[in-house]
């Protein structure tokens, strides 16, 4: 297996033009608000702070937390991270008895604002997200506002892809590659940066993997042996009737599970997991080594964007959705451009 992180990728519109344009001209251009998993509680031993930032990693703003506040950076919690050029609203929690007055005081920062603060009982962890809702503008396309609110129809009606974002792969596209030689290697992944370049590498094959069922015409089917999951519940099962689980893919109630590819990794059965495995194999990989890489996951096939909007202002084109953790704006955003995309500064 050889190449970058970015490679083309198959369309769920690829018989509508596309409109071209430039995302994050400014990170004006690019607002994201949080969708958070529970309210805090008003008491307990961890303060909660909403933010809005601007100019600064995930993990930057953690620091100027710890430095504003006086505690350890790892006492800090946060359920995500987040673009660094963008205008984000982020809700962090510290682990402080220091009084609220004191703490709005302290509430100081050239490329950040408290916008609210409350208490909780629990530290914020990765995870504790029902997901994002985006505002980004589309700066100098070259389609027309009708085109763009075709490809909407579309993705409103089918869904999206839900492929990881370019910014996965760095700014070059060079993580996969890292992460497959340290894979080879043997070595034991011990640091953040080796866990993220392993994870780049399972992100790669993920979007190979989906990329591959569009392009063999499988992505509008549910095959015998799919793991499936509701959308209304989150349950997850194996398809026993592939075209009894296609007609709810096709309603809407559900959708069919690629692989991350790890040591704990479901796996598929039957047709769906010989498609999985053939996969693997054809990047001259196996599920063996793949243990290798982290415990592995799945991840579901198809985002649902009902909400999706695009409007005409004066910079270019207006677009709004939400999505649930883990998903990329970009996913949603390539539908539209068609053209090949900069990796988008990230965490």
């Amino acid at each position: 297996m050889s190449g970058s992180g970015q490679v083309e990728l198959p369309y769920i519109s690829a018989e509508l033009p596309g409109v071209g344009g430039v995302l994050k001209s400014t990170p004006e251009h690019f607002v994201v608000e949080e969708i958070p998993l529970y309210a805090p509680s008003g008491d307990g031993p961890h303060l909660y702070l909403t933010v809005r930032r601007q100019g600064l990693t995930t993990r930057q703003m953690v620091d100027e937390l710890a430095k504003a506040y006086d505690v350890p950076a790892a006492s800090i919690g946060y359920s995500g991270l987040k673009d660094k050029e963008a205008l984000t609203t982020q809700t962090f929690s510290l682990a402080t008895n220091m009084d609220d007055q004191e703490a709005r005081g302290r509430s100081v920062g050239a490329a950040w604002e408290l916008l609210s603060l409350s208490r909780h009982r629990n530290k914020l962890k990765v995870g504790h997200l029902l997901g994002n809702r985006f505002t980004i503008i589309l700066s100098g396309p070259n389609g027309s506002i009708s085109e763009a609110k075709a490809i909407a129809e579309k993705l409103r009606s089918e869904g999206v892809l839900n492929y990881f974002g370019a910014q996965r792969f760095g700014k070059d596209g060079d993580n996969m590659a890292l992460g497959l030689k340290f894979l080879k290697s043997g070595r034991k992944a011990r640091s953040w940066k080796d866990k993220f370049l392993l994870s780049s590498l399972q992100s790669f094959i993920y979007n190979h993997y989906l990329g591959e069922r569009v392009n063999r015409g499988l992505f509008p089917v549910v095959m015998t042996g799919d793991i499936c999951k509701k959308y209304e519940t989150g349950g997850i099962f194996t398809s026993e009737n592939g075209q009894a689980e296609t007609a709810r893919f096709r309603q809407g109630e559900l959708s069919h599970t690629g692989p991350i590819f790890g040591a704990k990794t479901k796996r598929a059965e039957g047709e769906a997991g010989e498609f999985e495995v053939s996969i693997l194999a054809g990047l001259g990989l196996s599920e063996e080594e793949m243990a290798g890489a982290g415990s592995g996951d799945r991840r579901i096939n198809r985002l649902l964007v009902p909400d999706l909007s695009v409007e005409e202002v004066a910079e270019g084109f207006c677009f709004s959705f939400a999505l649930p953790k883990g998903a990329y704006a970009t996913s949603v955003l390539r539908e539209f451009i068609k053209g090949e995309q900069p990796a988008a500064a990230g965490d």
